[in-house]
């Protein structure tokens, strides 16, 4: 019993800890062209892995997340 709740612990950490790491490149390179393979690529997991880690902790897709950065930044450049 112990040991699976380490388990899963430890699978919530690799979650975050990727979530979190996708987070940052896209930050880094948001006014290139961001593709989820892109990303994947840079985090060393499959495309589908990382879809499904994004999907289930932000609620929406990598690409969906992604094009929501770029509208907030677009949009805060012109409210200034």
């Amino acid at each position: 019993m112990a040991k699976e709740r380490l388990d899963v612990l430890l699978v919530k950490r690799n979650l975050a800890e990727s979530r979190e790491k996708a987070k940052a490149y896209i930050q880094k390179n948001i006014k290139k062209p961001i593709t989820q393979n892109a990303v994947a690529e840079h985090l060393g997991v499959s495309p589908s892995y990382l879809c499904s880690v994004f999907k289930k902790s932000e609620g929406m897709t990598l690409i969906h997340y992604v094009n929501l950065r770029k509208l907030t930044d677009i949009k805060n450049l012109l409210d200034k």
